[in-house]
């Protein structure tokens, strides 16, 4: 299996496979659905800071069943593999 494997798109098939809303995943993890969507569509400059995200997937992870160590890890290494320099996403800005 892929290192970066879409664990985004993991995540949103099992939720719709249930029959769960962003609105309910929301509202029984108390995150966000700005925050839920971004996990699922892959909008990393729209997250908050990593330790959050890591959370957040674990979190989604224990509602549609699966382990929450292991997504959270595998979108993680999505994650940081996207926003390394030239990896499409832009570089961090300076202050």
């Amino acid at each position: 299996m892929n290192a970066y494997l879409d664990m985004s798109a993991v995540l949103r098939r099992l939720r719709e496979s249930r029959g769960l809303e962003l609105s309910e995943v929301a509202q029984r993890t108390k995150i966000s659905q700005r925050h839920l969507s971004s996990i699922e569509e892959e909008r990393f400059d729209e997250l908050p800071a990593p330790v959050y995200i890591r959370g957040f997937v674990s979190q989604i992870a224990r509602i549609v069943g699966v382990d929450p160590y292991r997504a959270a890890d595998t979108y993680m290494r999505r994650f940081h593999g996207a926003l390394r320099p030239g990896a499409g996403t832009p570089p961090p800005t300076e202050l």
